[in-house]
């Protein structure tokens, strides 16, 4: 079972996971094209620009987003160890056509479609830092100059954002044709930057993140890329409140304990039919420990057998297979639990069976004028029988208490 999760794992790409990218980035360069002074930094985040003067940066999807409605999560980090002030920004694209390099903060100033503006540049024309968004119908050229105010369609101020990371969260529905922006910096609440901003956005984008830095610089930093379908429902965790079984651990501690030849002689005065009842009542007593273990092996049984059944229905993405692997090792630790209570039990069983032996020698040869003869006749079928009885008890409940999990769980 293992083994078919870990091939469905490596086999599984939905269309979505080629727009989720995330350290280490080891699919940066199939499913993204990078342009520029664009680098993996020691495989915890991609540095569009780094924090030198008249430089630029970019990343493309190579191919068009496949879904109508989505949703994106990208954290962004803006910083620099140099003091006074930074600039340009970054800004994401949502294009008909893959992106090339440009004025326009690293990309092409002339685009079809969308694109999310972070202006850190203050040159007097806006308020700094802004998040603006430009509804593009038309190719219409984006002037740095004047920070594009004459196309753009929303803007907001996103406050303090130098130094800790910042997560854009943009959603776009193709059915009502609106766009909602969230803002989050990292250890504050989500603030909402643009709410139902109408614009049709063409099935099919590709989809862009760029940078530049001008005469001020700035080290700007993609950390992750996260697409997400609106349409698939993730079903929520449902907490199973199961009544976990008491114990599975055979008490026999106690039986052996009292099972020995000081207690029973003390008890019976030396009656022997006292102390053929005493023999077997022990018997009794670990036949009822047997069953009250099968029963609770049972229970447990159908317990581990509703996880397997759950994990056989569940949805076949990535997180619920790395799910379904946990649960896996999860069953397979109890498997090892339960064969050291095997081990364990056997022993228990192991130093009982001595007892009984050296028990019933004590028993048959004290005092008895066919000492001779019943120590070699009587007693040893006696105590062949007790070993037997214990065995196929013993038997029974291995058999009964592990045959479902082995044949079950693999």
């Amino acid at each position: 079972m293992i083994i078919i999760l870990f091939f469905i794992y490596f086999g599984l790409s939905s269309p979505i996971s080629e727009f989720t990218l995330e350290a280490p980035y080891t699919t940066l360069l199939k499913n993204w094209k990078k342009v520029g002074k664009t680098n993996v930094i020691n495989d915890t985040m991609i540095e569009l620009t780094p924090d030198t003067p008249s430089v630029s940066g970019l990343i493309i999807s190579r191919k068009r987003i496949p879904i109508k409605s989505f949703k994106m999560e990208i954290t962004l980090q803006m910083t620099s160890n140099k003091e006074g002030k930074h600039a340009d920004g970054i800004a994401l694209w949502f294009t008909q056509t893959p992106l090339k390099t440009g004025k326009a903060f690293g990309a092409n100033n002339k685009w079809k479609g969308i694109s999310v503006i972070f202006d850190t540049f203050q040159n007097g024309k806006i308020e700094v830092p802004t998040a603006q968004m430009i509804m593009n119908y038309n190719n219409k050229e984006y002037n740095g100059e004047t920070d594009g105010i004459d196309i753009m369609s929303k803007s907001c101020y996103f406050g303090s954002y130098r130094g800790n990371p910042f997560t854009v969260y943009f959603e776009y529905n193709h059915d009502t044709h609106e766009i909602n922006l969230d803002l989050q910096q990292q250890g504050k609440e989500k603030v909402s930057c643009f709410k139902a901003a109408v614009f049709k956005m063409d099935i099919g984008q590709y989809f862009g993140i760029s940078a530049s830095n001008g005469d001020l610089s700035d080290s700007h930093r993609l950390l992750s890329i996260k697409m997400i379908d609106p349409k698939v429902k993730i079903p929520k965790k449902k907490e199973y409140k199961t009544k976990e079984p008491e114990t599975e651990e055979l008490k026999l501690e106690p039986i052996i304990n009292n099972f020995n030849e000081e207690e029973i002689n003390k008890q019976c005065n030396d009656n022997e039919k006292c102390k053929m009842v005493k023999i077997y009542n022990t018997i009794g007593n670990i036949s009822d420990e047997l069953a009250l273990n099968i029963k609770l092996a049972k229970e447990r049984n159908e317990i581990l057998n509703k996880i397997y059944d759950r994990m056989e229905k569940t949805s076949k993405s990535v997180t619920y297979l790395r799910s379904s692997a946990t649960v896996l090792k999860t069953i397979h630790d109890i498997q090892d639990d339960e064969a050291d209570k095997v081990s364990d039990f056997f022993t228990s069983i192991g130093d009982l069976m001595d007892k009984i032996t050296t028990l019933g020698h004590s028993f048959y040869s004290s005092n008895n004028q066919y000492e001779k003869v019943i120590s070699l006749t009587i007693n040893d079928y006696f105590i062949f029988g007790l070993q037997l009885i214990l065995f196929i008890a013993v038997l029974f409940y291995t058999v009964i208490l592990y045959s479902n999990n082995f044949n079950r769980i693999i």
